[in-house]
């Protein structure tokens, strides 16, 4: 190659790292998102840690750089990975590709987790052969035999999701295993767990769940997850099998039509406990649960948080669905450090001086105009206010130690007070609105938007259904009012006109 050859790649090196790279402030990480991006050569000699390459429909496998050590690629149509030579890489995602094979992954000797989720490999024995690898996903690869993992003995965490699976006891050998994933197998047999006295973690969400008898063989078990479950049948003593568990350590019952929690006050070690949406919930014996350090009760038919004031040593809480909620019942704990505070209508933001220690906190879609209270908040680090109808941010000057802010949708069109905040390093300050809509309140924006779906309707009232779901709809509809109208009179005159034109199906 001449001189000018090389001119010209140079030129041309940069020029492709200009179009189809973000470099993440502070990071060794580039993202590619480009359907015509074919080759990534280029690349060799980019002194990175980390790349995420995702939709690249025509990609080839010609990557030789010992820089990288952890590599994602999702949805590139992938059938292998040979050509590959990332002699340092120990992170590699392979998911949602056209995988039929995994031997290639044995020329990237130090990988320790590797993910090759959502593709269509049938064999994965040759994995056996990668002796630094511990961390294993092949979810949603249903071709394959389980009697293949048995001689993949060194990894100790397995994700299994969505993999049509009813027996797991083929695994019972795989004694270095300590976290199991099935989440999504409705057609587990429980019993199979029995010999699985070695777990220390294990995820059921969305599966069909009757019973946790199978808890008792699970002696080592400090994590258990059930979140989503779908049976419809679940009693009163559904959680009854845990009762004096002395190991378990953290619950996730999300979503599970949980009435009782009384036996969790017989858990002595429980510290994190997760009880969103079960709506019929009796949450009072969680005044008793004093040890735990984290708890989340989102979407719960509760009229105020009591039940919480003698949790003094929460260091993490999560509420979210109430309206006018009084926060006096979480004055008193002086470890709370992450408070996350989403979709609550009517906040008392006077309250919240009482939080002026926590280092992450998310106020997002509470309806929020007046944010000067944070000004106090000098230890924060993370701050989510997305969703809201904040105008004026000056408080925020005050936050020199923030790294993340999300200030999205919102009715900001000065910034200026972020501009000496050089220690954050993720912005997210897209899609500000005009605040003409935000100054209506609730219920005349659902009539406001409501009244663009009759509209809607009908514009469209030939057809007998423009979409599936009315609540997306809205949402679509909110979106667009949002950005585009300063009053009623614009929305009536113009919407119609505008969704005419959206090509919604037929159902």
């Amino acid at each position: 190659m001449n001189n000018q050859q090389n001119q010209d790649q140079i030129e041309y090196d940069k020029q492709m790292k200009a179009q189809y790279f973000t470099k993440i402030q502070n990071r060794n990480i580039f993202i590619i998102n480009n359907q015509q991006l074919k080759s990534i050569k280029f690349m060799n000699d980019f002194d990175i840690t980390q790349l995420k390459i995702s939709q690249c429909h025509y990609l080839k496998t010609d990557l030789h750089n010992n820089q990288i050590k952890q590599l994602i690629i999702n949805e590139c149509n992938l059938n292998n990975v040979v050509g590959f030579q990332l002699d340092n890489l120990q992170i590699i995602d392979l998911s949602k590709n056209k995988l039929l094979s995994v031997e290639s992954l044995l020329q990237i000797p130090l990988l320790t987790i590797v993910n090759i989720s959502w593709n269509q490999v049938a064999d994965i024995s040759s994995l056996r052969y990668l002796n630094h690898l511990r961390h294993l996903n092949i979810s949603g690869n249903v071709a394959f035999n389980m009697v293949q993992l048995k001689e993949i003995s060194q990894i100790t965490t397995l994700i299994l999701n969505d993999a049509n699976i009813s027996d797991v006891s083929s695994l019972s050998s795989q004694t270095n295993l300590r976290e199991l994933d099935l989440s999504l197998n409705d057609d587990l047999d429980y019993k199979s767990l029995q010999n699985f006295s070695f777990l220390t973690k294990l995820i059921l969400q969305y599966n069909n769940i009757e019973n946790l008898q199978f808890m008792k063989y699970l002696i080592s078990l400090n994590e258990l997850d059930i979140s989503h479950n779908k049976n419809d049948n679940v009693s009163p003593q559904f959680l009854d099998p845990l009762k004096n568990n002395d190991v378990l350590s953290s619950l996730y019952i999300n979503n599970c039509k949980i009435l009782d929690i009384s036996v969790l006050a017989t858990l002595p070690n429980l510290k994190c406990l997760e009880i969103s949406q079960n709506e019929n919930l009796d949450a009072s014996p969680l005044n008793q649960l004093t040890k735990l350090n984290k708890i989340k009760i989102q979407w719960l038919k509760l009229t105020n948080i009591s039940m919480l004031r003698s949790l003094i040593d929460l260091q993490e809480v999560h509420i979210s669905g109430f309206a006018e909620l009084d926060l006096e019942p979480l004055f008193n704990m002086n470890q709370l450090k992450y408070f996350f505070f989403p979709y609550n209508k009517g906040i008392n933001t006077t309250q919240l001086i009482n939080f002026k220690a926590l280092l992450r906190l998310d106020l997002s879609s509470c309806d929020l105009r007046d944010i000067s209270v944070l000004r106090y908040f000098s230890f924060l680090e993370e701050l989510n206010l997305a969703f809201n109808r904040i105008i004026y941010i000056n408080p925020l000057k005050s936050l020199k130690k923030l790294h993340y802010l999300n200030l999205k949708f919102n009715c900001i069109s000065d910034f200026s007070a972020l501009s000496e905040h050089l220690n954050i390093q993720m912005y997210s300050l897209s899609q500000q609105q005009k605040p003409i809509f935000q100054e209506i309140n609730y219920s005349n924006q659902l009539k406001l938007i409501d009244t663009a779906l009759i509209l809607i309707m009908e514009t469209n009232k030939k057809r007998k259904k423009i979409i599936s779901s009315t609540a997306n709809l809205r949402i679509q509809i909110a979106d667009f009012i949002q950005l585009n109208f300063d009053n009623y009179e614009q929305l009536t005159t113009t919407v119609a006109k505008l969704f005419q034109r959206q090509d919604f199906p037929d159902q």
